[in-house]
């Protein structure tokens, strides 16, 4: 199993051991998607912790654009969106529709992320 397989499907003990062996912590599959970006699409907080330890690039965008912040704001996951909050993702990043981390929470009504992107400056324009 590769790194993003381990991380879609949340195998935390296999992510760390590929990352000790040296596996790309920022490689990506051929829709764009890194690692990163699979954990926060499928809500596996403990796999971003270790990929953001392993020096992953927070704000790298997918084939679509989305960073691995703007994943969890959409999906709801406030400890994901935690995690990459502490790891320094950037708010304001819009994809390719012009879309922020803010709006793709807003839109399924993740209300709680996004008060809680609020109090980390998202804009709220």
């Amino acid at each position: 199993m590769n790194l993003l397989k381990a991380c879609a499907a949340g195998d935390t003990e296999r992510v760390r051991e590929l990352l000790a062996r040296g596996a790309d912590v920022d490689e990506t599959d051929a829709d764009g998607s890194t690692a990163l970006t699979r954990a926060n699409r499928e809500g596996h907080v403990e796999c971003v912790r270790a990929l953001l330890c392993a020096g992953a690039h927070v704000d790298r965008a997918d084939g679509c654009g989305w960073s691995a912040l703007m994943w969890a704001c959409f999906v709801g996951n406030i400890e994901c969106v935690r995690a990459l909050l502490d790891g320094h993702a950037d708010v304001h990043l819009t994809n390719f529709d012009g879309a922020t981390a803010l709006m793709l929470a807003v839109r399924p009504m993740h209300l709680h992320v996004a008060q809680l992107l609020c109090a980390h400056g998202a804009l709220r324009a």
